[in-house]
């Protein structure tokens, strides 16, 4: 069985991922410019210099914050709401936040009766 429902997130929830998920994005934005603008390098010295490595730091950083929020609004927020509607203490679901203005979270729970 399957089922589909919207949560409503606060105001501050959607922050908290709104905020990680562009720290990542900025992250991933400048090693891309880094690539490009080195593509015709004949070397791979680029990966090897101090700039490119403080940027996959941060990165690395911003991702790791961003997977550790995701965790926690999934642990703490969502699951509460998919065990009351469900009824199942270990249900297994997806979610998504397809616009941080409307702060809806499309919950998909699968194969729980």
């Amino acid at each position: 069985m399957t089922t589909e429902f919207t949560i409503l997130l606060t105001q501050e929830q959607i922050n908290l991922l709104q905020r990680a998920g562009n720290e990542v994005d900025t992250k991933y934005f400048i090693i891309d410019r880094l690539f490009s603008t080195h593509i015709n390098d004949k070397d791979a010295e680029l990966l090897n210099s101090k700039s490119f490595k403080y940027y996959i730091d941060l990165y690395e950083q911003a991702y790791i914050t961003w997977q550790l929020t995701v965790r926690y609004i999934e642990t703490n927020i969502i699951l509460p709401i998919v065990q009351q509607i469900t009824g199942v203490q270990k249900p297994s679901f997806n979610w998504t936040v397809e616009d941080y203005v409307a702060r809806e979270c499309k919950v998909k729970v699968v194969n729980y009766e």
